[in-house]
């Protein structure tokens, strides 16, 4: 997702389980950036593992409130 300069978009996703195809499986399952809030509560994101499941870039807000990353990933997560 890339928000627009001059309008940026708040998010929220709320008890919700996000998986990528098999063809993705190594991508982040959720790529946001110029955003202005980002909001998590109870997300699961399932990828390869091999890449943080969520990347958030040029944001002003970003709160998370249980996040499992599907396998385990030392690294669920990776903020600019």
């Amino acid at each position: 997702m890339l928000g627009d300069a001059e309008r940026q978009f708040h998010l929220t996703l709320e008890d919700v389980s996000l998986a990528l195809h098999e063809a993705h499986h190594d991508q982040p399952v959720l790529d946001i950036n110029q955003f202005d809030s980002l909001t998590l509560r109870e997300v699961r994101l399932a990828n390869s593992g091999a890449r943080p499941a969520l990347t958030a870039a040029r944001g002003l807000r970003i709160r998370v409130e249980g996040l499992t990353a599907v396998p385990e990933n030392r690294r669920p997560h990776q903020f600019e």
